[in-house]
């Protein structure tokens, strides 16, 4: 990116003492993303503070050299008593709790008087007035980071409540494990404690650089932010997304409505077991264009440049919208599916979720949100994807190469229909396709003799449980029954440790009580506690087996066939829209 000729723009190294010495606040601002280090970049972070210092055994001191942290862009002026943290708030955070840390580490020794300078000087300044204030000023923690961590007289009783502030916390710990008499020990043998965490203070305060980069006007700090970023080496998409919303829409009276939308959806999408990445990127997908997420933040820019996007307002309550339907397809939950004729529609949300599928969300997305798709065309399109993602996904494990494009072209043709013909030629056309990459017979028989339910493998498990639904289903011939209490009764037991006792022809579906009396029982005498069961499929495995006494690897392989063929040919079948 090419800076604007009239760009004011200071560019100067500077150590954290000059910094952070000057009377001066440093203030997050509202759209910068939440603080997130995890252990290993904060391990990493104090290795190569500790790296970059030489520790003199015989003469009992330790001295630093010159650490470059990165960039450190501000907006605001030398005569401005507050600088906003555009790029390296991480940073600069992670370098608070530090410093915070030697307080307390100091004071641990007995130098109350180097602790209180290097609090009062780093941490806590005053202002003209004599008003406390912090060095770093972060809202969005408060009064979290401000209380248990900054504050001189720490509050260790106040709980985190968030992410950040869980991850603050975890800082703040691994920092005062490092810096405890038994670290300092071994990482500075011979070395007094004292002597170790004073150097310490020195290579972080004398040594510790950034390049200070300061601008007076928004614009400029944000031409120079992306242009670091450029690559998406820090931020991720979905963070750039963010501080454009939040940085644009400026109100915050008398409520900051843009920044607790915001939170509101990270929180949402938290809760049903999803990250925001994966959402912003799906919502893209089905609405916008095919986009990987490196090349998202781009496609918004390009989006917005070209008023593909209204405003900022309609963006955000957009995502919100999705949001929820989102949340509906990635966590599936009976009470949002409560009417008779949606049923269908949350029994396959159900199954891609045992499955681990994302793929079709994008599109799942455009079949809940039209209006020219009705009830029947929405259960023709889960069906079939649910059908396909069955043999393709949770038996055969192939890689669904492509499909992320596919599923987002047909989600965005299939927003763009304005007719119920279109739409259903739109779905069709994605059946089709589906069709098209269904697995082969015989790789699909093949791929259900790998089935094996045995030991700890709770997907597996899941998946066979979910197999033996829909075979009973097929056995009633609808999905107006579908069994709720259902386990997995291995007719030749397990405990024999037969490798073939696992497989899907050894297994039968049975009510959780009939399942405990059929125990290890001989097969002849567990025949007769099956006809108990009111399953279709063990009624029919009894009437095949009257007069069989013998049940062994050759039945079951058999019966495993027999199976595959089924669920291929008859169960889990793609079929168009009439």
């Amino acid at each position: 990116m090419r800076l604007g000729e009239t760009m004011q723009l200071k560019a100067v190294p500077k150590t954290i003492n000059e910094i952070f010495s000057l009377n001066t606040k440093y203030v997050v601002p509202r759209f910068q993303r939440e603080y997130s280090w995890n252990d290993e970049q904060i391990i990493d972070f104090w290795d190569d503070i500790i790296a970059a210092m030489t520790v003199d055994s015989k003469a009992k001191k330790v001295s630093g050299s010159e650490y470059f942290i990165g960039p450190l862009v501000l907006i605001g002026d030398d005569s401005s008593p507050s600088y906003s943290i555009v790029d390296g708030q991480q940073r600069l955070t992670t370098v608070t709790v530090l410093l915070r840390a030697l307080v307390s580490a100091l004071e641990a020794t007995g130098d109350k008087a180097a602790a209180d300078a290097l609090y009062y000087n780093y941490v806590e300044g005053k202002d003209n007035e004599g008003n406390p204030y912090f060095k770093l000023q972060n809202e969005t923690p408060k009064p979290f980071f401000q209380k248990a961590i900054q504050n001189r007289k720490q509050v260790k009783t106040l709980k985190a409540s968030s992410d950040e502030e869980r991850a603050l916390l975890r800082v703040a710990e691994i920092f005062s494990g490092l810096l405890s008499p038994s670290s300092l020990a071994v990482r500075f043998s011979g070395i007094p404690a004292d002597v170790a965490l004073r150097g310490i203070r020195d290579q972080v305060l004398s040594f510790l650089k950034v390049v200070y980069i300061s601008v007076i006007e928004e614009d400029d700090a944000y031409a120079i932010f992306e242009t670091l970023n450029a690559r998406g080496l820090n931020l991720s998409s979905t963070d750039l997304i963010k501080n454009t919303l939040l940085r644009r829409m400026k109100e915050t009276h008398p409520n900051d409505d843009a920044k607790d939308e915001w939170n509101k959806l990270r929180t949402s999408l938290a809760k049903c077991g999803s990250d925001i990445d994966t959402f912003i990127r799906h919502y893209w997908n089905s609405k916008f264009s095919h986009s990987s997420e490196d090349r998202l933040y781009k496609n918004f820019k390009k989006a917005i440049q070209a008023k593909k996007i209204k405003s900022e307002r309609d963006f955000l309550d957009d995502l919100l919208a999705e949001c929820e339907r989102y949340r509906k397809i990635a966590r599936p939950d009976r009470k949002d599916w409560k009417e008779k004729h949606k049923l269908l529609l949350y029994r396959a949300l159900e199954a891609l979720d045992v499955f681990r599928v994302t793929q079709p969300r994008p599109f799942i997305m455009a079949v809940l949100a039209s209006q020219h798709a009705n009830d029947t065309l929405k259960k023709v399109a889960l069906l079939a994807i649910e059908n396909f993602h069955f043999a393709y996904t949770a038996i055969c494990s192939l890689r669904a190469s492509g499909m992320d494009s596919k599923y987002g072209s047909a989600a965005r043709d299939l927003r763009a229909a304005k007719s119920a013909p279109k739409a259903k030629a739109v779905i069709n056309d994605l059946i089709a396709e589906l069709k098209v990459k269904m697995p082969k017979r015989d790789v699909f028989v093949g791929k259900f003799f790998g089935i094996n339910v045995s030991g700890n493998d709770e997907r597996q498990r899941r998946v066979v449980q979910y197999f033996f639904k829909r075979l009973e289903t097929y056995h009633h011939g609808g999905f107006e029954l579908v069994p709720e209490d259902l386990s997995i009764e291995h007719i030749e037991p397990q405990s024999g440790k037969a490798a073939h006792a696992g497989a899907i022809g050894n297994l039968l579906p049975l009510a959780g009580g009939l399942n405990s009396i059929a125990g290890s029982k001989a097969f002849s005498a567990k025949l007769v506690e099956y006809k108990k069961s009111k399953f279709r499929e063990v009624a029919m495995f009894c009437s095949t087996h009257v007069g069989t006494t013998k049940w062994g690897k050759t039945e079951i392989d058999k019966r495993t066939k027999e199976l595959g063929e089924l669920a291929y040919e008859k169960i889990f079948v793609l079929e168009s829209a009439k």
